[in-house]
């Protein structure tokens, strides 16, 4: 199950073969580094608004502009 998820989200097709993409490669490992800030931060500190905010404000701002480029790439 972990295979198929990595195969799914990292890896994209290049020539017949399945390779990690660099792009969903440093997009994950910037989430494993928030994710741990925010686990660090909700230890120390409790639950804070403005973190939780934060958190919510990327997910969505990469949300959106995952979709905006797949349109674009759509008008080629």
């Amino acid at each position: 199950m972990i295979m198929n998820l990595i195969n799914d989200t990292l890896k994209r097709d290049k020539n017949g073969t399945r390779r990690f993409s660099r792009t969903s490669l440093t997009m994950f490992s910037a989430w494993l580094i928030v994710i741990s800030f925010a686990i660090f931060d909700f230890i120390s500190n409790g639950l804070r608004y403005d973190v939780w905010i934060a958190l919510l404000g990327v997910a969505t701002v990469v949300k959106v502009a995952d979709s905006a480029a797949k349109k674009l790439n759509n008008l080629q």
